[in-house]
């Protein structure tokens, strides 16, 4: 596992093309009755800053929960990045807030490997607000490899009793990146087959 309080750039790849996103519903428009992310805990889909995303209430202490996507096919020693690209995280949100990878054998319930970030806030600081944060990781699948599985998830919330300490997630994204030296006519072989794989 690594460690992360960095906003780290979402540039893309070192090559400047995007290859095809590989979430459903990345741009979280859906409502809680369709969409396609599951949720557990204290985590739902809402629309309380008019438009939806996901939510991940840690406004009450010892709260805990997460959203995950199944279903999305992977290959072993494949290199995928996980984004979340438009987050709101509440000024005194102070749990265990963590994002990233996990790898799946055929049955898409075998856990075979995950690489997760832990975004951190330290305890009994209370940091500003930030809306707008991007936060990046990347992660090989691992021998065996069938579906990649992103999740978002907190656990440990810690009220300071004021009720502005949820973390809100607008946007993600998950896609291949490109081996070095792919250029968009290997990118658009890449989206072929995955849309074929799917």
């Amino acid at each position: 596992m690594k460690d992360l309080f960095a906003l780290m750039a979402i540039a893309g790849v070192a090559t400047g093309v995007s290859s095809q996103e590989l979430l459903q519903d990345a741009d979280i428009e859906l409502d809680q009755g369709s969409s396609p992310w599951g949720l557990f805990g204290n985590a739902g889909v809402n629309n309380f800053f008019g438009n939806t995303h996901l939510s991940f209430f840690a406004d009450q202490p010892s709260n805990s929960g997460g959203a995950f996507q199944t279903g999305i096919t992977g290959d072993a020693g494949v290199e995928y990045i996980f984004s979340l690209t438009d987050v709101r995280v509440e000024a005194n949100a102070n749990a265990d807030f963590q994002f990233g990878l996990e790898f799946y054998l055929a049955d898409d319930a075998t856990k075979i490997g995950e690489e997760l970030v832990f975004i951190d806030r330290a305890d009994d600081v209370r940091l500003g607000e930030l809306n707008g944060a991007q936060f990046s990781m990347t992660a090989f699948a691992p021998d065996g490899t069938a579906f990649v599985r992103p999740i978002i998830r907190f656990e440990n919330g810690q009220s300071f009793g004021d009720g502005q300490e949820n973390y809100f997630v607008f946007s993600a994204s998950l896609q291949v990146v490109p081996a070095p030296g792919v250029g968009v006519a290997g990118l658009a072989v890449l989206g072929v087959a995955a849309r074929r794989r799917r």
